[in-house]
């Protein structure tokens, strides 16, 4: 009889415990609002997580400011349109990208939720389980083999890096003359484009072929970080002042490659015109040079659009290219801006699959996710030598993405090689001489 007494008063002991405590959730995902999240490029898996640990303090997730940490924010909120579903928007800067593609559910092998944030168009995803008010798994590439990178978000963290309580020691506002090298010795000269406000740091990159587009970092006493991840970008500068107006340091994108960056101020500093980089050579015949059209299967000559009596334009891209997205993003608000013109835009595709159906199926996908108004082909593989006996016209492929401008004679009249996008100052004037090349053409 004791003992039943005691089972029944440890019962009632129970549901008193449980009845105190509010289980709901208000949510039906991610909770609202801010999260910061890192990328650890040092390959080294966040210790596992452990509630009891983590709220202790005795497991630290988040490590700071780090020479091997890329740290990006963001965004989650739910439309008032739809308040049973959310959106998340990953801020770089002044950019944000939204994602509207994502799998969120209860797993039950692992008894907690789950997320697959997902960039279909670059064939990549974020897959974590949420805990906490933390999520806590991986970011996966599928274009590259066995390519995972530790990753951990917290919600209700608004800085990017760490706040810093100190004045920066040195102040990198303006326009720099860089030099990047990587360990086999290749060697690329940029432009650094920065604007410094107290520790606070953006700009970008600019290259001969393309931008290391929307950046957005931290200046701690005479060092400086720089951070951007889009789905398939996880780029992380980090650099030191080496005396009055110049500085060192080292890049890294993703766990795969690394170069180091030295640079000094120079607001004169420049490039090579990107006009001038890639020769257009007269073919024999446009009937030779082929490409898939991912809609029908069939293959397709340029001849089949080249001098019929209206201009062209060919997009030399890749659907896993950020660049060149930046560039359909440009050529698809300019058709829609332009819709009696009589210029026809065709993408040729050089991807990253070396199976056609995937390449296909990777290209369609591109076009529907961001409502693409032109055909794009596949012409093949992504290695810039095959893509240059692809396409013969040109002396060599160099950046994707690249633009051939074809009179409606089917003579080539101007080849822009790469794309400076709306993180650099050259952006406005390329619109500027494009409408001008547009008009010529027609």
């Amino acid at each position: 009889m004791i003992h039943r007494i005691i089972i029944f008063s440890i019962l009632v002991l129970i549901l008193a415990v449980v009845s105190c405590v509010d289980i709901k959730y208000e949510f039906p995902g991610l909770p609202p609002g801010s999260w910061r999240a890192e990328l650890k490029l040092a390959n080294t898996p966040y210790p596992v997580y452990d509630e009891d640990a983590v709220r202790e303090r005795r497991v630290p997730l988040f490590e700071g400011i780090s020479d091997d940490v890329l740290p990006f924010r963001m965004e989650v909120s739910y439309p008032k349109a739809h308040p049973d579903s959310f959106v998340i928007d990953i801020i770089n800067g002044s950019e944000k990208i939204r994602v509207s593609k994502y799998l969120w559910g209860w797993d039950r092998s692992k008894a907690r939720d789950t997320i697959r944030i997902l960039f279909p168009e670059y064939n990549s995803y974020i897959f974590g389980e949420f805990v906490e008010n933390t999520i806590q798994g991986e970011f996966v590439d599928r274009n590259r083999k066995n390519y995972e990178i530790p990753f951990v978000a917290k919600h209700g963290r608004t800085e990017r890096f760490e706040p810093q309580l100190k004045e920066p020691g040195m102040n990198v506002d303006g326009r720099w003359e860089v030099n990047f090298k990587d360990a086999k010795g290749n060697e690329w000269e940029a432009i650094g484009e920065f604007e410094q406000d107290s520790v606070h740091l953006s700009g970008t990159f600019i290259t001969e072929t393309g931008d290391y587009r929307f950046l957005e970092g931290v200046v701690y006493e005479k060092r400086l970080w720089l951070s951007v991840f889009d789905g398939t970008h996880a780029f992380l500068f980090s650099a030191k002042s080496e005396g009055k107006d110049s500085l060192a340091g080292f890049f890294q994108s993703g766990v795969h490659y690394s170069a180091s960056w030295t640079a000094r101020r120079n607001e004169e500093a420049s490039l090579n015109s990107p006009d001038s980089l890639t020769q257009y050579i007269k073919p024999n015949s446009w009937k030779d040079i082929r490409g898939i059209d991912p809609k029908s299967g069939e293959q397709r000559t340029l001849s089949s659009v080249i001098a019929k009596g209206a201009p062209v334009l060919l997009s030399v891209m890749g659907t896993w290219c950020p660049n060149c997205k930046d560039e359909v993003e440009f050529l698809k608000e300019w058709k829609q801006a332009n819709p009696s013109s009589d210029v026809k835009i065709i993408g040729l595709a050089f991807e990253r699959f070396r199976d056609t159906t995937e390449a296909l199926e990777q290209i369609n996908t591109y076009r529907n996710l961001l409502d693409v108004p032109y055909d794009i082909w596949l012409m093949g593989s992504s290695d810039k030598s095959e893509a240059s006996k692809a396409l013969p016209f040109l002396d060599h492929v160099i950046s994707y993405p690249t633009m051939v401008f074809l009179d409606s004679e089917g003579e080539v009249q101007r080849v822009h090689t790469g794309f400076s996008g709306p993180a650099t100052s050259k952006y406005e004037a390329f619109k500027t001489s494009f409408e001008k090349t547009i008009k010529e053409l027609e």
